[in-house]
């Protein structure tokens, strides 16, 4: 599908190679995607089956099956990622994440609710999303060396519970700067063998960004005002079902979109070692585009399309990143012997939290 508006935020790859006084630009690494929704699909089916043969106690195995597919066909410069996680840790972080949730639905008939939440979030979540970080990070590699992480709680507390209130107290007008810290977290403690990341986004593209995305949102909910009243009997089937499903649909839509744009300006702005830096040139609108008919496949499917869906979600953003530079292989590879618990990940998981490479 052509990208039917403009995007404010595109970039010509080429040109970003261009560097004043060099006869030769760096070289550019596109990133490639080799598997197929058809090798996938017979590992979605045995992993839908013993989940339910084994009540979600095989969930361990396909989650490690489904990382390890993804990422050993994921390439960038003629070289995969690898996923090394055990599928027993992640079975015991699994039946630990069971644990708290039975004791959280236990205090809560002595202790009020709200208040057990707000501390679960406030002081376990950035703890929990820490831990996550480190695990899966040390659990991919790229030419044998490891991945890692090491943010500090504190800055974990900033970033998961300060800034989203304050985004969320003045109506999401520091939205922008609390994507940026976010990304600044995520990049600042990333490590590649040993080696640190860095990203410096600026405040201003942030702002464009935001600004572009609330206007389609407030486009969206008026059209979608307008079809209520327009077609109100037609609309208001089952009970003001179809209009609360639209209003939700839309919201996923436009934080894809969102999302999408915040990638671009993020992975332009990150650099590696000093001497690498990245590239993403995800068009918003195609991605908006995948996702909607990517959701609309799987539900008309009855959920039979989702690994066509997740192939191709994943295909569409791997091969529109890049590597610019040549960065240094020869250091030491990171060891297992200190990897986080895998608990910490599961628990992010189920919460819907999830990092990307």
């Amino acid at each position: 599908m052509p990208d039917v508006l403009p995007d404010i935020l595109a970039v010509d790859l080429n040109a970003e190679l261009q560097v004043a006084g060099d006869a030769k630009p760096p070289a550019l690494h596109k990133a490639a995607f080799v598997g197929d929704a058809r090798e996938y699909y017979s590992i979605w089916v045995v992993t839908v089956f013993f989940n339910i043969v084994t009540l979600g106690v095989y969930s361990a195995w396909g989650k490690v099956r489904r990382q390890r597919y993804f990422l050993g066909n994921t390439y960038l410069d003629g070289h995969n990622f690898e996923y090394h996680a055990n599928p027993v840790s992640v079975l015991k972080g699994r039946l630990l994440v069971v644990a708290i949730f039975l004791a959280y639905k236990a205090t809560i008939f002595v202790v009020p609710q709200l208040l057990v939440f707000l501390a679960i979030y406030v002081f376990v979540w950035p703890w929990l999303v820490l831990k996550s970080l480190c695990f899966n990070a040390r659990m991919t590699s790229y030419r044998n060396l490891r991945f890692g992480f090491a943010g500090s709680y504190w800055r974990a507390l900033k970033v998961m519970v300060l800034f989203p209130a304050a985004s969320f107290l003045s109506l999401g007008l520091l939205a922008p700067f609390a994507a940026r810290a976010r990304w600044r977290f995520l990049a600042d403690g990333l490590t590649y063998g040993g080696r640190p990341f860095a990203v410096n986004m600026p405040v201003s593209r942030l702002y464009s960004l935001f600004g572009g995305t609330a206007v389609i949102a407030v486009g969206g909910l008026i059209l979608l005002f307008m079809g209520t009243i327009s077609f109100s009997k037609a609309f208001l089937v089952g009970g003001g079902l179809a209009p609360v499903l639209t209003f939700y649909v839309i919201g996923y839509l436009v934080l894809a979109f969102y999302r999408a744009g915040l990638r671009n300006i993020a992975l332009r702005n990150l650099h590696y070692a000093n001497d690498v830096r990245f590239a993403s040139d995800l068009s918003r609108m195609v991605v908006v585009y995948i996702l909607f008919t990517n959701l609309l496949a799987t539900v008309i499917s009855l959920g039979l399309l989702r690994p066509w869906a997740a192939i191709r979600s994943w295909k569409y953003t791997t091969e529109n990143t890049a590597m610019i530079g040549e960065p240094d292989f020869e250091m030491p590879s990171m060891s297992d012997a200190d990897a986080p618990s895998a608990f910490a990940s599961e628990q992010a998981d189920i919460g819907g939290f999830d990092i990307g490479f």
